[in-house]
C-alpha cells in the first residue's frame, strides 16, 4: 500500500485485495469451515495481492518474514501471518492519513493492527513468534540482518526498532496505537 512504486491502479487493487481477503477470512472464522464461496473469495484476494506485490517494492513485513524464515527455518506462511499485525502496528503512526483511513475502513476498526490480530486469533492461527519456534535471543541478530536489506519504509527503521518489533511479536504484544 505504501510502496514508493505505488500508483492509483496498484493502490486500488491492493485495497480491493485486502477487502476481499478480510471478508473471506471473516466468513471463514464465522463459519468454521472452508466452503467453495469462501475459498473462491480468498483465492481472488490472493491473486489481487500477488498482482500488487509483483508491481511494487516489498517493505519491512516481507523483509522480516524472509530473514526469519530463511535464517531460522521458520514456516513461511506462519511467519508472514504472525508478523503482519506487528509490522502494521510498528509502521502505523508513519503511514499517510489516507492509508490509515482506508485501513480503518477495511477492518471496521480504529485500530487495524489489533483487528487483524483478533482475526488471526479467531481463525485459530498462530499469533506469536514464540509459538512458531523463533528464539527471542536471536532478535538482535535478526534485526541486524533485516536493516542491512534495501527497502523503503514510511517509519524510520533501525536495528533497535526492528529488534523491539520482533520481541513484541515474540510476546504477542501490540501495545497502544
Amino acid at each position: 500500500m505504501y510502496s514508493p512504486e505505488n500508483n492509483p491502479f496498484t493502490y486500488q487493487n491492493t485495497l480491493e485485495g485486502i477487502r476481499t481477503i478480510v471478508d473471506g477470512l471473516t466468513n471463514l472464522a464465522a463459519r468454521g469451515s472452508l466452503i467453495r464461496d469462501i475459498n473462491e473469495k480468498l483465492l481472488l484476494g490472493a491473486l489481487m495481492a500477488d498482482k500488487s506485490l509483483s508491481e511494487t517494492e516489498m517493505g519491512l513485513h516481507h523483509k522480516c518474514a524472509h530473514v526469519l524464515g530463511g535464517s531460522y527455518a521458520l514456516d513461511h506462511a506462519g511467519t508472514h501471518t504472525v508478523l503482519l499485525p506487528f509490522v502494521l502496528n510498528d509502521q502505523w503512526e508513519s503511514l499517510p492519513a489516507k492509508i490509515r483511513e482506508d485501513l480503518m475502513d477495511l477492518f471496521s476498526s480504529d485500530e487495524p493492527p489489533k483487528a487483524l490480530l483478533k482475526l488471526i486469533t479467531k481463525l485459530g492461527l498462530t499469533s506469536t513468534l514464540k509459538a512458531i519456534g523463533f528464539n527471542k535471543e536471536h532478535s538482535k541478530t535478526a534485526a541486524g540482518k533485516i536493516v542491512q536489506m534495501n527497502f523503503s519504509s514510511p517509519a524510520t527503521v533501525t536495528e533497535h526498532s526492528v529488534q523491539k518489533l520482533l520481541e513484541n511479536a515474540w510476546h504477542g504484544y501490540l501495545g497502544t496505537i
